[in-house]
């Protein structure tokens, strides 16, 4: 870090807070101290410039890098996100994550921060990054999700971490915000459909979108996982379904989505009417125009959904995922076996399935507090208490 001017504090206004010009890897970086005493404004400037000792603890207090290493010089972001994605690739990670993580560097980390050097972007610099994820436009001009904020913000997150552990950056994280600063993936009672939600829903759907829906309601499969099914992965007979692939030609996200569960009664007569309906020499439960799966999600098959709620009047936002969180709070309130539950969500860790796809009903708890069976009645019979 180099200092240009002799004395590089000014104000913009009389009276006003006093601001720091300085120069970054050769790029110039303007920045309020917050004082108007200007003994305080050189103070924070020498430790800032690291004149005096206690630079580092001011610079975490402004969000400000470190100053490189001289001979070393300060990667940019981009190369760092293409080191990290590498490792995503090598660890061979579920091509849908890699879709996701290829998307979120594409579209606006690489874009938007890819070009400047890892100590030259502040915490400042990240809120406003954050701020404009939340006021873009997404997919035909609707805003992004607070899941798609959140979930572009951990891989900015996830970068920077990476660069610490490899050795390629020392300085200070500006991703290292206050937990309410950081955006938060949507919760609560949105995630999911109740019972009479559920039917409502099912009720404005049509065709294939009736049948595709059903199964994954009463199966929790992804989009991805219903698009894949062929009639040979369903066994009518013995109410078994096998989950083998995403769309067409894709692998499961894990191994462990890769299974065998049962089927409920309902869901085997349905599939039975829907495959009266279907050619005999058709081998997939929903293929498109061509004969085949979808390859991919398409924006029509978040429209239905989206379209059916309005027509149901739900309020909430359904998406495919919805419908598999669904399944998972059902599947608990009905029976609260964790290890079943993770065995019919086919998840490889248990913490995923108690942590993400479960949402008991508050109104109910009290319901399960009182069935607790009574203690206090034998007690006071023993110990005479009145």
């Amino acid at each position: 870090m180099s200092d240009r001017k002799p004395d590089n504090l000014y104000q913009r206004r009389p009276g006003g807070p006093w601001w720091i010009l300085y120069y970054v890897n050769g790029k110039r970086v303007q920045r309020s101290l917050g004082t108007t005493s200007v003994r305080e404004a050189k103070r924070l400037r020498d430790e800032i410039l690291g004149v005096r000792a206690g630079g580092d603890r001011i610079r975490a207090k402004f969000g400000i890098g470190a100053a490189p290493t001289e001979g070393e010089p300060v990667p940019t972001l981009r190369e760092v996100a293409d080191r990290w994605m590498l490792t995503k690739r090598i660890a061979k990670r579920a091509p849908s994550t890699l879709s996701h993580y290829e998307d979120s560097l594409r579209c606006w980390i690489r874009p938007h921060l890819g070009g400047r050097r890892l100590g030259d972007i502040s915490r400042d610099d990240v809120r406003a990054f954050i701020d404009m994820l939340r006021k873009a436009p997404g997919k035909e001009g609707r805003k992004m999700s607070d899941d798609q904020v959140a979930f572009v913000f951990g891989r900015l997150r996830s970068i920077y971490l990476f660069a610490r552990r490899e050795g390629l950056w020392t300085g200070l994280d500006p991703t290292d915000l206050e937990k309410q600063e950081r955006p938060a993936p949507g919760k609560g009672r949105d995630t999911i459909l109740t019972l009479d939600e559920a039917q409502r829903f099912l009720a404005e759907l049509r065709g294939r979108w009736y049948y595709m829906v059903s199964v994954s309601l009463y199966a929790g499969l992804s989009v991805a996982e219903v698009n894949g099914l062929a009639w040979a992965d369903v066994d009518l007979d013995a109410a078994m379904l096998t989950v083998r692939r995403n769309y067409l030609d894709g692998a499961v996200k894990t191994d462990a989505r890769a299974d065998t569960i049962p089927m409920h009664r309902d869901l085997v007569k349905l599939l039975t009417a829907w495959k009266a309906q279907a050619d005999e020499d058709v081998e997939w439960l929903f293929p498109c125009r061509t004969g085949k799966p979808k390859k991919k999600v398409t924006p029509v098959d978040y429209d239905v959904l989206r379209d059916a709620a309005e027509r149901a009047g739900i309020k909430k936002r359904v998406t495919w995922h919805t419908l598999r969180h669904s399944y998972g709070t059902a599947l608990y309130e009905s029976n609260p076996d964790p290890k079943a539950l993770q065995s019919l969500m086919r998840h490889s860790d248990i913490r995923i399935t108690l942590s993400r796809y479960v949402h008991p009903d508050r109104a109910k708890l009290a319901e399960k507090v009182n069935a607790l069976p009574s203690i206090t009645g034998a007690t006071r019979a023993k110990l005479r208490l009145v």
